[in-house]
């Protein structure tokens, strides 16, 4: 069987044509070829280079089934060595009609070749049908159907010679049409290998005309024409890179679930009815439902959303539970995880109550509490109604049925994040306590929300550290006024405990003290005269000196009318520590200047409040100025303060009588005669004393 020809020789011929075996660029140069092949040939022959190298004229009278019978004279082993340009040769020689009735007999007897045979037959084979692209049979068949089975072996190099040549669309769509019929029986790897090269020849026709392959043509017919079944290895932006006019709505028959998916999460035109109709007419059993779904998370991943356009995620949500209706009921824990920590990721957020209706209501805790956590995984993402919705209609029903049962044993921090999630900021306080009696707030503070503190803080009596615990919950601006807000709407009552009082003081300050020098009288009046109301009675004087005595007289004022407000549920000594932390060092900074406008009464009730009983008559004076006039307000006036008023004003029997009238009881009496007596030996002491308002008696408020 060994040719007649030199090594040497033989491995020149063998390097040269295998260099353009695949892509042959001109005729075969039988001269070099067939250089030291000699002998005569028969039928019984087994030289194949003995036959590649006859004349056409033997060649034509060779019996159809010559190529198969051939193939009985190598083994796998020994046609590695058989140069396939012997076969290209071959081919060459013999006309059309017997090129075709060879193929033909190839055919129906390819079952029976061994693979080395059929690698063999197909690579001279695919040479000669690049050679004779321009015949006259013409391009759309130069493929001829006989070596349909074949076509398994097309290797990425075969598409890339097409790409070299410089072929038509037409060309290369003919050689797309039969790989799709051949793909079903191609290996995986066969399949995906190809994939490049037909993109590749799709791209090069891009850069070189402008078109690859898609002009006048619709989204579904150019998928079909040009990729065929290798589409499903391309992405959704293979197809509208290679062709920018590609619409996925229009083609959606020809992608892939995964394309599908891909499209459905980068669009924005999934958002009507028919749109979502196209879409689901592709997923139409729980299993591609399901790949489906899959394939949508991965993609969101991907991209990095969490959540799909409502339409379609509504429609997928229903479709899912359609499907999984016959089985639901035989769902266990594992089952439950699966579905909504995983297949329903994407389309969480717009599950509805018709949907959580069809969950059984005999949950297992562990079903229960996988649900739970799939559900609160994508709580952010639902709009407030559907939260709301979703607790009502899955989450209390539940929990009141088989509520107690799955929180036994739990602690307080296991009961919220096993059974509630999220879902608990929709509970009271005392559903808490229904659902364990040993339920403890101040191990949770974190995960309640203001409202539930409030609540527990109104029904607990709270030691000095318990209050400073829920007080110091309250971590920014927003949840103290929240806090403060809410503890004034539910509270009724006049004055809370003492150590909550001071604890949310406390919080309070520490939590605004740094905003205090951006504050306006708004926001002053805000805080003394709305959100402190309840707890203003105990405040003390570290936090009266945290308030900046270079506030605006408007804030100052803002500030003395809340204090002024809670001054009968403050005891004596806060009110006086009020007097001499705030009012006195502000009043002696400022003088008069926050005074300008208004009555006596308004100044004094302004800038002193009821406060002003801690003064001493010239602080009055001094404080309010000129505008001042003390006979305007002797009702206001304390005992020491009408007597030095008493001394210092040119007595009438109006005044007198307006002073006497002040004096509601023998205390006060006593206490004006002694201050006034005391004033009297100020005056004798001091003979300078002259004009009104000029002699004031230091004394003791």
């Amino acid at each position: 069987m060994a040719a007649a020809w030199s090594l040497t020789t033989g491995l020149l011929v063998t390097l040269s044509s295998a260099a353009n075996a695949t892509c042959p660029s001109g005729p075969l140069n039988e001269t070099v070829i067939c250089t030291n092949i000699t002998g005569d040939i028969s039928v019984n022959n087994c030289s194949f280079q003995q036959y590649a190298c006859s004349n056409s004229s033997v060649l034509a009278a060779l019996p159809d089934n010559i190529l198969a019978n051939l193939s009985t004279c190598y083994t796998n082993d020994t046609i590695e060595s058989l140069d396939p340009v012997y076969l290209s040769l071959f081919l060459s020689k013999l006309d059309m009609n017997k090129t075709n009735i060879t193929f033909g007999s190839l055919n129906s007897q390819f079952s029976s070749f061994s693979p080395g045979w059929r690698k063999f037959l197909w690579n001279g084979i695919w040479p000669q049908l690049i050679q004779n692209l321009n015949n006259s049979v013409g391009p759309l068949q130069w493929i001829p159907s006989s070596l349909q089975p074949f076509l398994v072996q097309v290797t990425p190099d075969m598409v890339t010679c097409l790409q070299q040549q410089n072929v038509t669309c037409g060309i290369f769509q003919e050689l797309v049409k039969n790989l799709d019929l051949a793909f079903p029986k191609m290996t995986d790897v066969g399949r995906q290998v190809l994939y490049p090269a037909l993109k590749s020849f799709l791209a090069n026709k891009q850069n070189v005309s402008g078109s690859a392959c898609s002009q006048n043509t619709t989204s579904s017919v150019w998928i079909q024409q040009n990729l065929g079944m290798f589409s499903q290895f391309a992405s959704l932006g293979d197809f509208t890179a290679l062709n920018p006019n590609f619409i996925p709505m229009d083609a959606l028959s020809f992608l892939t679930l995964q394309q599908i998916a891909n499209f459905s999460v980068y669009s924005n035109l999934i958002n009507n009815s028919a749109a979502v109709g196209n879409i689901l007419a592709a997923v139409s059993n729980i299993s591609s439902v399901l790949d489906f779904l899959s394939s949508l998370n991965a993609a969101a991943m991907a991209k990095n959303i969490s959540s799909l356009q409502p339409p379609l995620a509504q429609a997928l949500l229903n479709r899912t539970f359609e499907a999984l209706r016959a089985n639901i009921s035989s769902f266990n824990v594992s089952d439950w995880t699966q579905l909504f920590q995983n297949t329903l990721s994407t389309v969480l957020p717009e599950i509805t109550p018709d949907q959580l209706n069809l969950i059984p209501p005999n949950l297992t805790c562990g079903s229960y509490q996988a649900i739970i956590k799939g559900l609160d995984s994508k709580f952010s993402k639902m709009d407030p109604v559907k939260q709301q919705a979703d607790f009502q209609t899955f989450v209390k029903p539940y929990l009141k049925k088989q509520g107690p049962a799955c929180s036994q044993n739990l602690t307080s921090s296991e009961l919220i994040n096993l059974n509630l999630k999220s879902f608990s900021q929709f509970l009271d306080y005392s559903d808490f306590l229904a659902l364990n009696a040993n339920f403890t707030a101040l191990d949770v503070l974190p995960l309640l929300n203001i409202r539930q503190r409030v609540n527990f803080t109104l029904g607990a009596n709270l030691s000095a550290d318990q209050a400073a615990s829920v007080a110091g919950s309250l971590q920014n601006a927003g949840d103290v006024y929240d806090f403060l807000g809410q503890l004034n709407a539910a509270f009724n009552g006049s004055m809370l405990s003492q150590p909550l009082s001071q604890a949310l003081l406390n919080q309070t300050f520490e939590v605004l003290k740094s905003n205090f020098s951006n504050w306006n009288s708004s926001d002053w009046s805000q805080l003394f005269q709305n959100k402190l109301s309840f707890v203003l009675p105990a405040i003390t004087p570290g936090q009266l000196i945290l308030i900046n005595q270079s506030i605006s007289c408007d804030s100052y004022q803002a500030i003395v009318a809340g204090l002024n407000s809670k001054f009968p549920q403050m005891t004596p000594g806060t009110q006086k520590n009020v007097f001499k932390n705030l009012i006195q060092p502000y009043v002696k900074n400022k003088g008069p200047a926050c005074s300008k406008n208004g009555s006596s009464s308004v100044l004094l009730n302004q800038n002193f409040g009821k406060f002003s009983v801690f003064a001493d008559y010239s602080e009055l004076v001094s404080g309010l100025g000129d505008k001042f006039n003390a006979s305007d307000v002797v009702p206001s006036l304390s005992p020491p303060q009408l007597a030095n008023f008493a001394l210092n004003t040119t007595m009438n029997a109006q005044i007198a009588n307006s002073i006497v009238g002040a004096l509601q009881n023998s205390a006060d009496v006593y206490n004006f005669l002694s201050s006034f007596n005391a004033g009297l030996a100020s005056v004798s002491d001091n003979k300078t004393c002259t004009g009104s308002h000029s002699c004031y008696a230091k004394t003791n408020t």
